[in-house]
């Protein structure tokens, strides 16, 4: 089975990932090769953002794993402080913990490895927030957390930059009650011409 899993993931790879169903059916896809591998456990992120495609919302111990991560950066924010870069929090909302856990696992299947290529990534990241926002991360009430729920929300510019699509991925940080809002977000852009090229 998992052979042949692969030769349709590679199939999809080669095609070019330039639609959000293309997304939704390669994750799919690795969290079913996940669920039959013996160290599925090196690929911990890796099966959160194949959850996070498949559900309307996350709340388990995989989402709260995630939400601890990024209090740091909540705390860092609430305080006006910046953020230190590469810590895991850091890694996480800007997908690089995703593209390493990737990549591993694309390289350790012999499935093309398309992370590799910066345009099809940023492309894969759009696309990857398209389907995810709106879908949040939610914490239950007796998880001693400041954040109570993430939403991500994507913006996509109207107009082309040369070739190219600029989007910003806005990390909505929803806090109890007695604590403010905050929101995280990056900006990225795609060649528009280099979609589906690798």
């Amino acid at each position: 089975m998992k052979k042949d899993l692969t030769r349709k993931l590679n199939v999809e790879i080669d095609l070019g990932i330039t639609k959000e169903t293309q997304v939704v059916y390669l994750l799919a896809g690795i969290r079913k090769i996940l669920e039959q591998s013996e160290d599925s456990m090196n690929f911990g992120h890796l099966k959160f953002y194949c959850d996070w495609v498949l559900h309307s919302r996350l709340t388990g111990p995989p989402a709260r794993k995630v939400v601890q991560i990024l209090e740091d950066i909540y705390k860092c924010m609430k305080k006006n402080e910046r953020v230190p870069d590469q810590t895991d929090a850091m890694l996480l909302i800007q997908f690089e913990l995703l593209k390493q856990e990737l990549s591993a696992f694309l390289q350790k299947f012999d499935l093309k490895d398309f992370t590799q290529s910066t345009n099809a990534w940023v492309v894969f990241i759009y696309l990857y927030s398209r389907v995810v926002q709106d879908c949040p991360l939610e914490m239950p009430s007796n998880v001693p957390f400041d954040i109570k729920k993430i939403v991500v929300r994507l913006e996509t510019a109207k107009d082309l930059i040369d070739d190219h699509l600029p989007y910003k991925v806005n990390w909505n940080f929803e806090a109890k009650v007695d604590l403010p809002p905050a929101q995280y977000y990056i900006l990225n852009s795609y060649s528009v011409a280099e979609i589906g090229r690798l």
